[in-house]
């Protein structure tokens, strides 16, 4: 069985990196995607622009500015935040 939280992001160099979904979430007319790859000890998370173009077919893309990915980071932030503060209350 396929686990769907896992997916495996392919570079330009056609290298291929296995990452463990985070969180998907929206923000200003864009969703995003934080990933954690699997093969690294001490890794970050990765932060992209999401697009889901239906029949499985999921395209994403750079964060543009560096207010951009300041926006994203930190609604991230509150969002795993409020997550574990929930899960820690039950």
């Amino acid at each position: 069985m396929e686990n769907e939280n896992i997916i495996t992001l392919v570079n330009e160099d056609g290298s291929t990196i296995q990452c463990t979904v985070i969180l998907i979430y929206s923000l200003n007319d864009y969703d995003y995607i934080a990933l954690l790859p699997l093969e690294e000890q001490e890794a970050d998370l990765l932060l992209y622009r999401y697009v889901d173009k239906g029949e499985g077919v999921i395209e994403f893309g750079g964060i543009e500015t560096k207010e951009e990915f300041e926006e994203a980071s930190s609604e991230l932030t509150y969002l795993l935040e409020d997550l574990y503060d929930d899960e820690d209350s039950e």
